[in-house]
């Protein structure tokens, strides 16, 4: 019987990751949220309390969307003011 360990010879520790939504989508959803942000001159603690969490789970989640729920989606839409219509165009259900 062989040993899991001789699967694994050789071959890197860390597994290739995937990611489910193409990055064009996470980059426009990116740069909506900053440029919006920029535009109400809010800061991640300004986010932080309109999603109701930390500082620093709103910036993670202001860099990396994909994290953000639905319902934490629709929250910063409607903090920063962000048509509807403009979040539609930078996802693809």
């Amino acid at each position: 019987m062989s040993n899991i360990s001789d699967f694994t010879k050789g071959r890197d520790e860390k597994m290739p990751r995937t990611t489910f939504r193409p990055q064009r989508d996470q980059d426009k959803l990116r740069i909506i949220f900053a440029g919006y942000q920029r535009e109400h001159e809010m800061t991640n603690q300004d986010i932080s309390h309109i999603l109701g969490c930390s500082v620093h789970t709103a910036a993670v989640k202001m860099k990396e969307p994909e994290r953000l729920t639905l319902a934490e989606l629709r929250m910063i839409q409607r903090g920063l003011n962000i048509p509807a219509d403009e979040i539609r165009t930078a996802i693809k259900f």
